[in-house]
Protein backbone atom coordinates (compact mmCIF):
# COMPACT_ATOMS: atom_id res chain seq x y z
CA UNK A 1 0.00 0.00 0.00
CA UNK A 2 1.11 3.46 -1.21
CA UNK A 3 2.33 5.73 2.25
CA UNK A 4 -0.56 8.35 2.94
CA UNK A 5 2.80 11.04 3.11
CA UNK A 6 3.44 10.68 -0.68
CA UNK A 7 -0.03 11.77 -1.57
CA UNK A 8 0.23 14.84 0.46
CA UNK A 9 0.23 18.18 -1.64
CA UNK A 10 0.37 21.64 -0.12
CA UNK A 11 -3.31 23.84 -1.32
CA UNK A 12 -2.40 26.62 -3.64
CA UNK A 13 0.24 29.08 -1.87
CA UNK A 14 -0.22 27.22 1.08
CA UNK A 15 1.90 26.51 3.54
CA UNK A 16 0.07 25.93 5.92
CA UNK A 17 -2.83 23.34 4.34
CA UNK A 18 -2.78 19.94 2.85
CA UNK A 19 -5.30 18.87 0.31
CA UNK A 20 -8.05 16.15 1.24
CA UNK A 21 -7.22 12.74 -0.36
CA UNK A 22 -10.34 12.37 -2.56
CA UNK A 23 -12.05 8.72 -2.90
CA UNK A 24 -15.24 8.26 -5.12
CA UNK A 25 -16.98 4.94 -5.64
CA UNK A 26 -19.99 4.86 -8.21
CA UNK A 27 -20.44 8.23 -7.28
CA UNK A 28 -20.00 8.17 -3.51
CA UNK A 29 -17.60 10.67 -2.38
CA UNK A 30 -15.99 11.02 0.89
CA UNK A 31 -12.34 12.79 1.51
CA UNK A 32 -10.09 11.83 4.17
CA UNK A 33 -8.06 15.04 5.40
CA UNK A 34 -4.59 15.17 6.95
CA UNK A 35 -3.05 17.96 7.98
CA UNK A 36 -0.08 19.07 9.98
CA UNK A 37 1.15 22.95 10.45
CA UNK A 38 1.45 25.26 12.90
CA UNK A 39 -2.50 25.46 13.61
CA UNK A 40 -3.34 21.63 13.63
CA UNK A 41 -3.00 19.08 16.49
CA UNK A 42 0.62 17.91 14.86
CA UNK A 43 4.34 17.61 15.60
CA UNK A 44 6.28 19.44 15.52
CA UNK A 45 3.76 22.26 15.06
CA UNK A 46 5.13 24.55 11.92
CA UNK A 47 4.48 25.55 8.80
CA UNK A 48 6.08 24.48 5.56
CA UNK A 49 7.42 21.17 6.23
CA UNK A 50 7.28 18.45 3.94
CA UNK A 51 4.99 15.61 5.07
CA UNK A 52 7.83 13.23 5.91
CA UNK A 53 8.93 15.86 8.81
CA UNK A 54 5.47 15.62 10.51
CA UNK A 55 5.74 12.19 13.09
CA UNK A 56 2.11 13.07 14.64
CA UNK A 57 -0.89 14.37 12.34
CA UNK A 58 -4.44 16.10 12.44
CA UNK A 59 -7.12 13.64 10.80
CA UNK A 60 -10.73 13.83 9.83
CA UNK A 61 -13.63 12.54 7.46
CA UNK A 62 -16.12 14.51 5.12
CA UNK A 63 -18.57 13.50 3.04
CA UNK A 64 -20.56 16.47 1.72
CA UNK A 65 -18.24 19.17 4.15
CA UNK A 66 -19.94 17.38 7.16
CA UNK A 67 -18.06 15.23 9.59
CA UNK A 68 -18.15 11.87 9.23
CA UNK A 69 -17.31 8.66 10.44
CA UNK A 70 -16.71 5.96 8.21
CA UNK A 71 -14.00 3.96 10.50
CA UNK A 72 -16.34 3.37 13.69
CA UNK A 73 -13.91 5.41 15.61
CA UNK A 74 -14.11 7.29 18.35
CA UNK A 75 -13.52 11.15 18.23
CA UNK A 76 -14.03 11.83 21.75
CA UNK A 77 -14.98 15.28 22.21
CA UNK A 78 -13.79 16.80 18.43
CA UNK A 79 -14.36 15.88 14.72
CA UNK A 80 -11.11 14.99 14.02
CA UNK A 81 -8.39 12.90 15.94
CA UNK A 82 -5.45 14.81 17.35
CA UNK A 83 -1.48 14.12 17.43
CA UNK A 84 -2.58 10.68 15.36
CA UNK A 85 1.16 8.98 14.73
CA UNK A 86 2.66 8.25 11.23
CA UNK A 87 2.01 4.61 11.51
CA UNK A 88 -1.62 4.93 12.84
CA UNK A 89 -2.64 7.81 10.04
CA UNK A 90 -1.34 4.95 7.67
CA UNK A 91 -3.68 2.27 9.32
CA UNK A 92 -6.65 4.70 9.08
CA UNK A 93 -5.50 5.65 5.35
CA UNK A 94 -5.41 1.62 4.23
CA UNK A 95 -9.08 1.52 5.74
CA UNK A 96 -10.03 4.63 4.30
CA UNK A 97 -9.07 2.95 0.79
CA UNK A 98 -10.53 0.16 1.31
CA UNK A 99 -13.92 1.67 2.11
CA UNK A 100 -17.00 0.45 -0.51
CA UNK A 101 -19.74 2.41 -2.14
CA UNK A 102 -22.10 1.23 0.23
CA UNK A 103 -19.70 1.99 3.00
CA UNK A 104 -19.84 5.45 2.37
CA UNK A 105 -23.05 5.97 1.57
CA UNK A 106 -23.83 4.96 4.93
CA UNK A 107 -21.36 6.39 7.73
CA UNK A 108 -22.52 8.58 9.95
CA UNK A 109 -22.23 12.15 10.48
CA UNK A 110 -19.62 12.34 14.06
CA UNK A 111 -21.60 13.22 17.11
CA UNK A 112 -19.74 15.07 19.44
CA UNK A 113 -19.91 14.34 23.01
CA UNK A 114 -20.54 16.55 26.08
CA UNK A 115 -18.55 16.49 29.24
CA UNK A 116 -21.99 15.77 30.75
CA UNK A 117 -21.97 12.47 28.49
CA UNK A 118 -19.44 11.37 30.44
CA UNK A 119 -21.00 11.45 34.00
Amino acid sequence: MRDFRDLLKRADGSNNHFEKIELNRDGNSISMSIQASRHNYSAPRQDGLQPHDYREFEVAFLRDDKFVNPIDINFGYDQVLAYVSTEEVQRLFQKFMSLTAEQIKQCPQVELSTWEDDE
